[in-house]
């Protein structure tokens, strides 16, 4: 576990990230297995209402790859780091994150980002 305690695991939150006083956003791509993009869609959309009024939620957005069906694109933009791991660690989210695990194929693929302004 990392030093934010057992709340995020070791590796899933670049520290730099983590220690971030200003905006940080991720840019997650998944894949669903064949025939499971209705279920991902009502658990997806199940949870949206929810983190779009966390505390320092800037921007959650999730998008359907038209050329490639069963591929989700999810942007999401946090004030901090602090409130990232919050984010992460809501229980809705846990649960989310273990129901979303049964639909994908592999895991998500996340590429952190600083805005430039920042």
């Amino acid at each position: 576990m990392s030093d934010t305690g057992d709340a995020v695991p070791e590796g899933l939150v670049p520290a730099e990230v983590l220690a971030s006083t200003g905006p940080v956003a991720v840019h997650a791509v998944g894949r669903v297995k064949p025939g499971r993009d209705k279920e991902f869609e009502e658990l997806i959309k199940s949870v949206l209402p929810l983190i779009r009024e966390e505390q320092g939620c800037e921007q959650y957005v999730v998008h359907t790859d038209g050329g490639e069906p069963g591929v989700y694109l999810i942007y999401e933009r946090f004030s901090s780091g602090a409130d990232m791991v919050r984010h992460l660690t809501q229980p809705f989210m846990r649960a989310y994150f273990e129901e979303a695990g049964r639909l994908l194929e592999g895991r998500l693929e996340a590429k952190w980002l600083r805005p430039l302004d920042a």
